[in-house]
């Protein structure tokens, strides 16, 4: 049976997935209070999704500071968080500056095995949307993460909506299919703009 955790709470309007990094750079007061009691007893914090009016989403992710990119001298601080685990949030409370929740986390529920198939061909989209747009992609990062789909997310032009509705699914095969609906759209979308550029109209 799940154990409940006490988290400090790092509300961003930006997702973390597991596996992943995001850069965030620290203003308000009191999460620079969090963050420098994140660095200095070397503790995890909860990354979770504030929606534009203030609302927290009820699922969010635990992270590690692995750098301090920049300190400012106004207390100002760029950091690198690393996404580990997902969790629900059952309780918020305040008891310092910063929002603390007892939160219970969780994993995937694997029904199957991975469909390989469909790993390879989010990935293959990916690959297509990235290069569409005109990048490189890595290709030695596809594999290196656990459960892909993470990492496609991160990268994948998601919006926040999308992005918090694919972090709380509990299954790596369900988000492969959504993300390659998702990606599918967007190589679409990407071939088309690359093609007015191009072309300077439609034809």
């Amino acid at each position: 049976m799940a154990s409940d955790t006490r988290l400090l709470l790092f509300p961003l309007p930006a997702i973390l997935y597991p596996e992943t990094t995001l850069p965030v750079h620290v203003s308000e007061y009191p999460n620079r209070l969090l963050v420098r009691a994140c660095l200095e007893e070397a503790r995890p914090l909860g990354v979770v999704w504030q929606r534009s009016e203030g609302e927290l989403a009820s699922v969010g992710c635990s992270a590690r500071i692995v750098r301090l990119v920049r300190a400012y001298p106004d207390g100002r601080m760029d950091v690198l968080l690393y996404g580990e685990r997902r969790f629900e949030i059952l309780e918020t409370f305040r008891e310092a500056p910063y929002l603390e929740a007892t939160v219970r986390f969780f994993d995937d529920i694997e029904l199957e095995p991975l469909d390989e198939p469909l790993r390879e061909r989010a990935i293959a989209l990916h690959i297509k949307l990235i290069e569409t747009i005109g990048k490189r992609p890595d290709l030695a990062n596809y594999n290196r993460y656990r459960r892909v789909s993470f990492f496609l997310a991160a990268h994948g032009e998601l919006s926040l909506e999308q992005g918090q509705e694919l972090l709380e699914v509990r299954s790596e095969n369900a988000r492969l299919s959504v993300l390659v609906e998702h990606l599918h759209r967007q190589v679409g979308t990407a071939l088309l703009q690359r093609r007015i550029q191009g072309n300077g109209r439609i034809t």
